[in-house]
C-alpha cells in the first residue's frame, strides 16, 4: 500500500494519531488508577512479623572434641524448616496465637493449617560475603497486629530450641513491619 505523496510515517503524524485518539488513552488510564486506588482503600493491611535465625559454626576445635555426627549446614536447616511447617508445630501456633480464630469455626483444621502455611515464609540466606548459608528468616503475615508480631516468636524460642541448641544455631531477633 502506497503513502499518498509521504515516503515515511514523521513524527507529526504520530501526535495527529494521539490527538485524534485521546480519549481512548485518557479512558483506560483514569479508570485504572480509580481502580488501584479503590483496591487500596478497601483492601485490608497486612502485617508481616519476622525472625532470623542465626547458624554458628561449631565453636569449639575438633582437636579438642570430635563431632559425633557431621550433618551438612543445608541440611539441618531443612530439617528445621520441616520442623517450622510441621502441621503439629502450626496447629499449636494457631492455638497457643488464637490465628484465624474466625475460621476455626469448622471442624477442618487441616484447611486452617494449609492457609497458615501458606502465609508463613521462609527465606534462607547467605553472609555478607555471599559464601554459604549462615541464617534463615520466618516470616509471618496476618491481618491483626497483635497476633501477627508474636506469630514468629515461638520460632526463635521453644519448640525449635533444641534442635537449635544442638545444631548450633542462634536466634537473632525477631521485627515487625506493616504491609
Amino acid at each position: 500500500m502506497e503513502l499518498q505523496g509521504k515516503s515515511q510515517i514523521q513524527i507529526e503524524d504520530y501526535i495527529e494519531i494521539i490527538l485524534r485518539r485521546k480519549w481512548f488513552i485518557i479512558i483506560p488510564f483514569i479508570l485504572s488508577i480509580i481502580g488501584i486506588i479503590l483496591a487500596l482503600i478497601l483492601s485490608p493491611p497486612m502485617y508481616k512479623s519476622s525472625t532470623l535465625i542465626l547458624v554458628e559454626p561449631q565453636k569449639i576445635s575438633e582437636a579438642y572434641i570430635r563431632p559425633t555426627v557431621i550433618i551438612d549446614i543445608r541440611d539441618r536447616l531443612n530439617t528445621i524448616t520441616q520442623q517450622v511447617l510441621s502441621r503439629t508445630r502450626l496447629e499449636s501456633v494457631i492455638k497457643e496465637f488464637d490465628l484465624y480464630h474466625n475460621k476455626r469455626e469448622r471442624p477442618n483444621m487441616d484447611e486452617i493449617v494449609g492457609l497458615m502455611r501458606k502465609n508463613v515464609e521462609l527465606n534462607l540466606k547467605g553472609d555478607a560475603k555471599g559464601k554459604g548459608l549462615n541464617s534463615f528468616e520466618i516470616s509471618y503475615m496476618g491481618y491483626d497486629p497483635e497476633t501477627s508480631n508474636p506469630a514468629t516468636m515461638p520460632y526463635g524460642e521453644e519448640d525449635i530450641e533444641g534442635q537449635l541448641d544442638q545444631d548450633g544455631i542462634v536466634p537473632e531477633g525477631e521485627s515487625s513491619d506493616t504491609i
